[in-house]
C-alpha cells in the first residue's frame, strides 16, 4: 500500500460506537490525535447534516473540514462556512417529499436536510413530540428543527437549500413500489446510510465523489488517502480511496469493495487500523 497522507472516516458505526461505555471513543480520539501530530489530517465524512454533526466534530478535534449529508457539502468546522455544495435540484424536492407523504402509512418519517435547519413532515402531534425528543438534543436545541404539516409548506421552505431528503423507516416497511418511484426520479443518488435511513441526494453527491475534491484541497493524491466506513453509503469512498477500510460489522457491500476489514467499532477498529497502517505499530 502507498503512504497514507490523508484520512477520511465515517462517524456512526466507524469512529463512534453505538455504546458509550466500551471505551472505543477515547482510543479513537487518541489515534486520530497521533495521526494529526504526524502531519496526517483526519476528516469526518457523515450522512448526518451539519447541524447534527457540528457539536461532536468540534469536540473530538478533527481537522477543519467536515463532509456532511453523504457528500452533498463540505463545511468548515470552525466557521460553519460552506466550501463545497451539491444540493438537490429544486424541481426534484417536491416529488421526493410527496413520495414520503404517500407512504407515511408505512411508518415513514420524511426529513429534509438543509444547511439552516432540518425539516420533518409530520401532522400527528405524537409524532411531532417524538421527533423533538429524539433530534432536539442532537441538534443543540429545538430551534434548528422545523416540523411541517404539508408537503407544500415543507417544499417552499426546503426547495432552495435541500442537500438530502431522508426517509426514516425500517427496510421491511419500504414497499417495492416506493423504490420504483424513487428510481424513476432523474438526477438523484439513493443509498442506505443506516439501518433505518434511506437517503436521496443530488446526482454526483456521494461520499466517493467528494473524496477527490477533499484530497485536492490538500494536494494529496487519491492513492494516498485512507477511507473508513461501515454502511452502504460508505462503499463509494472505500472504492475511491487508495486504501479502503470496512469495519468488522460493516455491510456486505462495504466489505466487498474494501482493501482491509478492521476489527469491530466496539473494539476501537478505527484506532487499531490507524495504529497499524498509519503509525506503523504492530505491522
Amino acid at each position: 500500500m502507498k503512504e497514507i497522507k490523508l484520512i477520511v472516516t465515517d462517524l456512526d458505526g466507524t469512529f463512534l460506537s453505538h455504546s458509550e461505555t466500551d471505551g472505543s471513543l477515547e482510543k479513537n480520539i487518541c489515534a486520530m490525535e497521533a495521526a494529526r501530530e504526524a502531519g496526517i489530517p483526519v476528516f469526518p465524512c457523515t450522512g448526518r447534516s451539519w447541524l447534527q454533526s457540528a457539536a461532536q466534530v468540534k469536540r473530538f478535534g478533527f481537522d477543519n473540514l467536515c463532509v456532511v449529508n453523504n457528500g452533498a457539502s463540505i463545511v468548515e468546522i470552525d466557521s460553519g462556512e460552506l466550501r463545497y455544495r451539491n444540493r438537490i435540484s429544486p424541481d426534484l424536492v417536491e416529488p421526493l417529499l410527496a413520495i414520503g407523504e404517500k407512504y407515511q402509512g408505512n411508518d415513514i418519517i420524511t426529513q429534509s436536510s438543509c444547511q439552516e435547519f432540518i425539516g420533518f413532515l409530520a401532522s400527528d402531534e405524537t409524532k411531532k413530540q417524538q421527533i423533538l425528543e429524539r433530534y432536539g438534543p442532537q441538534m443543540q436545541g429545538d430551534e434548528n428543527i422545523r416540523i411541517f404539516t404539508s408537503v407544500e409548506e415543507m417544499y417552499l421552505a426546503s426547495r432552495g437549500s435541500a442537500e438530502m431528503v431522508r426517509y426514516i423507516v425500517e427496510p421491511k416497511n419500504v414497499p417495492s413500489s416506493m423504490i420504483k418511484e424513487l428510481d424513476a426520479i432523474p438526477s438523484v443518488e439513493i443509498a442506505w446510510s443506516w439501518t433505518i435511513h434511506l437517503d436521496v441526494m443530488a446526482e454526483g453527491a456521494n461520499k466517493g465523489s467528494v473524496l477527490p475534491i477533499l484530497a485536492d484541497m490538500y494536494n494529496v493524491e487519491l492513492e494516498n488517502v485512507m477511507a473508513l466506513g461501515d454502511q452502504d453509503n460508505d462503499a463509494p469512498m472505500l472504492s475511491m480511496a487508495g486504501f479502503g477500510v470496512a469495519m468488522g460489522g460493516a455491510s456486505q457491500r462495504c466489505k466487498q469493495v474494501a482493501d482491509y476489514i478492521a476489527p469491530a467499532v466496539e473494539d476501537a477498529g478505527f484506532a487499531q487500523t490507524i495504529e497499524r497502517f498509519v503509525l506503523g505499530k504492530n505491522r
